[in-house]
């Protein structure tokens, strides 16, 4: 009996289709995993976003490979288009939320006391304080505006009176910025609780 891991591509997808291998369509998105999480990373930067996509291109690929796959052409050139062609959706139905900031600031979020934490947190608080105060005034505002007034983007952005995307904009930047310093002080996030 031939190992399903020596099969090609085209021996695989077969495999799948005709007798509904479980096995095969594994080696088959074990094969080509890293080249799928290289094209979404070379368009979405947010590791957990990456995540996300490359479990619904997974499914996406199940439910497509039995019927839209054709084997006149290679496997890899489908793939990419399928792939392609879901990122494509992704950022479409992203353009359809305004009120939809790139960034994810959840990592921020600290708690002045949990267990006996305190100190810690504090620590974070300062650090964070310390990299804030290195930025450019109205970018200090507006997080200040976020995180301790609670107001939305959209708020900020009218308050500011500037456009919401260029407040997503200079939040991304700003967002890099801060981890990178947080980092370089020694703040990740193991180092706060929330």
């Amino acid at each position: 009996m031939v190992q399903l891991k020596n099969l090609s591509d085209k021996e695989l997808v077969m495999a799948y289709v005709s007798q509904h291998s479980t096995g095969a369509f594994n080696i088959l998105l074990t094969r080509y995993a890293e080249f799928i999480k290289g094209l979404i990373a070379s368009k979405v930067f947010d590791t957990d976003e990456q995540a996300d996509l490359f479990q619904e291109i997974s499914v996406r690929l199940y439910a497509n490979l039995k019927e839209k796959y054709r084997e006149e052409g290679r496997f890899h050139s489908w793939l990419c288009c399928l792939v392609s062609n879901h990122l494509i959706s992704y950022f479409r139905k992203k353009q359809k939320e305004p009120d939809m900031i790139v960034a994810n600031f959840d990592w921020m979020k600290v708690t002045y006391v949990r267990n006996g934490d305190c100190l810690e947190n504090e620590r974070v608080l300062s650090v964070l304080e310390d990299v804030l105060g290195t930025m450019g005034e109205d970018m200090q505002e507006a997080f200040r505006m976020k995180f301790y007034e609670g107001l939305t983007y959209r708020q900020i952005a009218e308050r500011k009176n500037i456009p919401l995307s260029t407040l997503n904009k200079r939040f991304w930047r700003a967002l890099q910025y801060l981890r990178k310093e947080m980092q370089a002080k020694g703040i990740t996030a193991a180092s706060y609780h929330y």
